[in-house]
């Protein structure tokens, strides 16, 4: 027997739903790379909840910062990018 059912979490922290392509997670850390000012920062996060295609993450972001979507650990924190316009 199965049954569906709905929690409401309070956060105390505010968090952010993310597909999984821009959370990197290596041997040291996990991060995401923010880009500001056409370089790349690599953003400290720890992960929340998982769901089927995105992960809930907490870290030193705010809403609207621009997220290299497809990220890896190739992509140095400093970098200089051109952000692509979506």
């Amino acid at each position: 027997m199965y049954r569906n059912a709905s929690f409401n979490l309070h956060r105390s922290e505010p968090s952010f739903v993310v597909p999984y392509s821009p959370v990197v997670t290596n041997l040291e850390r996990s991060f995401v790379i923010r880009v500001r000012d056409g370089k790349t920062e690599w953003i400290d996060v720890r992960n929340g909840i998982s769901m089927k295609d995105k992960v809930e993450i907490f870290g030193d972001l705010n809403e609207g910062d621009p997220m290299v979507l497809k990220a890896n650990d190739e992509i140095k924190d400093g970098q200089t990018i051109i952000p692509k316009k979506m």
